[in-house]
């Protein structure tokens, strides 16, 4: 199978390099300077998404943003004319479910068989090819976009049509950020107390407390390492998705809402290209 990646931030580089160990990868920036040396050797690297059109049976879609997304697709770039019908478009990127619903519909418009794909697992994850993926898009073509996703991911999960993904990542946010911010009021009060953090958390990961915030991000706030991983930026943007997500459902998300004005908080203080583990320096 030959397969298209577009986008190679920090997430599609690393999705670009498991995926050439297996496919025959083809991948395209939209500053192309940016794409390293290491992909050229592994990749077939496109100056002109035309040629990559021609060549993908699948495109894998990594990008920051909602008008990226429709830029590449529908704007300046026009990839949802140059893709041969039937080729399948895997988006990996977080939008809204609404904004992959739409993108859904117009991608059909096209013949173009779309599928919102978006991760779990931070920057960890993509290092390590150990990713969650959420999947909304129709059952028929699954296995075939599955076998692509699980050269960057441990499993893959296809929760319902177009946005489910989306919703899913939403959900999956909500309940990170909120933890995030419960391991770090933790930690500020067992200080407080005059607990030993370390002796505390080791303990708590022990017991029904145990969390993948407390296990990946508890030291970090200790030792005050918010080196990027998963930026505060994205996550208060991702909780802003979720957010509304409850609210055009009809649910007072109140825990969801205090969540988002905290790591809002961490971006008026200058922390946005901080690792989310730096929601700790608002409890001096």
């Amino acid at each position: 199978m030959k397969v298209g990646l577009v986008g190679t931030g920090a997430f599609g580089s690393l999705m670009a390099k498991h995926m050439s160990a297996r496919f025959d990868t083809h991948v395209w920036n939209r500053t192309p300077e940016n794409i390293s040396a290491e992909l050229r050797e592994s990749c077939t690297v496109h100056a002109d998404l035309s040629t990559l059109a021609d060549q993908v049976d699948c495109v894998v879609v990594s990008l920051h943003g909602e008008s990226a997304i429709r830029d590449v697709f529908l704007g300046t770039h026009r990839l949802a004319t140059l893709l041969k019908p039937g080729t399948i478009v895997v988006d990996t990127s977080t939008t809204s479910p609404w904004h992959a619903t739409e993108m859904s519909a117009a991608l059909s418009a096209h013949g173009l068989i779309s599928y919102d794909c978006p991760v779990a697992g931070g920057l960890e994850g993509a290092i390590e090819g150990s990713l969650v993926i959420f999947g909304g898009g129709p059952e028929r073509d699954w296995a075939q976009v599955a076998e692509v996703l699980s050269a960057f991911a441990r499993s893959s999960h296809l929760l319902g049509p177009a946005g489910a993904g989306q919703t899913a990542k939403a959900l999956n946010v909500l309940l990170l950020g909120t933890a995030i911010i419960g391991v770090a009021e933790a930690i500020a009060v067992a200080r407080r107390a005059g607990l030993d953090p370390q002796q505390l958390v080791a303990a708590l990961s022990q017991g029904t407390a145990q969390s993948w915030a407390l296990d990946r991000r508890a030291m970090n706030m200790i030792t005050g390492d918010h080196a990027r991983k998963g930026t505060c930026e994205l996550i208060a943007r991702d909780l802003r998705i979720s957010y509304e997500l409850a609210t055009r459902s009809g649910v007072q998300a109140d825990f969801t809402k205090h969540a988002m004005e905290i790591y809002d908080r961490t971006l008026a203080q200058g922390l946005s290209e901080q690792d989310i583990s730096a929601v700790i320096e608002l409890y001096p």
